[in-house]
């Protein structure tokens, strides 16, 4: 499931490039291809980082079920693991207000 994880990492960024430079072209007047082939990467990039936001509340569950049945807190150990997770919560916010921005709501 990890793998499969950092697959959709490789794929949320290849696709969020290619939402910033057809957003930066159409908001300068240029529209290649029109706003439907943006909308469909604008689409792929949401069910992409919605699963990968999945996956990765399922591995930080098994990861905290296994702390808890060890017995061992790496509390100070793990700062590296709740950084990722806190500035991955913190992005989420920002797409959701990206989106409300760009589109009017959140499911237009």
């Amino acid at each position: 499931m990890r793998r499969f994880n950092s697959y959709l990492t490789v794929g949320i960024m290849a696709l969020f490039l290619l939402h910033l430079i057809w957003g930066a072209l159409i908001l300068f007047g240029f529209t290649p291809g029109g706003s439907r082939v943006f909308s469909f990467f604008s689409w792929a990039l949401l069910v992409f980082v919605l699963l990968h936001v999945f996956i990765g509340i399922v591995l930080t569950v098994d990861t905290l079920r296994a702390q808890k049945k060890s017995g061992a807190s790496y509390t100070g150990l793990n700062r590296l693991f709740w950084i990722r997770r806190f500035s991955g919560f913190a992005m989420l916010i920002l797409a959701v207000v990206h989106i409300v921005i760009f589109t009017g709501g959140l499911f237009p």
